[in-house]
């Protein structure tokens, strides 16, 4: 993971141990094959939003506490899933 887990226990600290950049590569890959077979470009648009949004709510949120907790992935998974909603109402009425 690109973010350290910002405490010294917690439930979703076996996940940030677990997780290495192969896997996170590995991750993405097929997630942006499967959105590019199944959304082309359009797909790539959400993609790109997704990850870029959540990079930078990460990245604010480590600088706050020095790292990401179990309970900022699950508000950044709902900011995404906001995120996604919004790239598909754009997608939606530009045709």
């Amino acid at each position: 993971s690109n973010f350290k887990y910002a405490r010294e226990e917690g439930k979703a600290k076996e996940y940030f141990q677990g997780a290495n950049n192969r896997i996170f590569v590995q991750a993405t890959l097929v997630t942006l094959c499967i959105v590019l077979f199944t959304l082309f470009l359009k797909g790539l648009f959400i993609f790109v939003a997704v990850a870029l949004v959540s990079y930078l709510i990460n990245k604010y949120i480590s600088s706050k506490i020095n790292g990401v907790t179990g309970d900022t992935i699950g508000a950044v998974s709902e900011c995404i899933e906001v995120v996604t909603l919004f790239c598909i109402c754009i997608i939606g009425r530009s045709g």
